[in-house]
């Protein structure tokens, strides 16, 4: 199974070679986000990509915060859901991922 993933993989990666201007290899070679590899990042950099990881923790709280309160403050929803449980849990690790992502940037940025 591992070979037939890694065939796939290189199937692919040869093809966005061979097509650089595909709206495929753009999207898959383009920057999405704050960058991360801080070896070769100014401290600038980390700083706003510290400040874009906390943004986003602050948001991704809010809107648990908001799911949480319309559930369960407002008894809108049953509170068993699914649906809502994993909703939840997942904006609240994701949350939790971009605050720890954040702090760490901001720390090298001092630093």
């Amino acid at each position: 199974m591992r070979i037939l993933v890694e065939l796939v993989v290189h199937a692919v990666v040869k093809w966005i070679e061979a097509h650089p201007d595909a709206a495929f290899s753009r999207f898959m070679v383009a920057r999405h986000g704050p960058r991360t590899d801080t070896v070769r990042m100014t401290k600038l950099e980390r700083f706003r990509s510290g400040i874009t990881f906390l943004s986003w923790a602050i948001d991704s709280f809010c809107i648990a915060g908001i799911l949480a309160y319309v559930v369960w403050g407002l008894n809108w929803l049953s509170q068993d859901n699914a649906i809502f449980l994993f909703t939840f849990f997942s904006l609240t690790l994701w949350a939790i991922v971009c605050l720890a992502a954040g702090l760490c940037l901001l720390v090298r940025a001092i630093i």
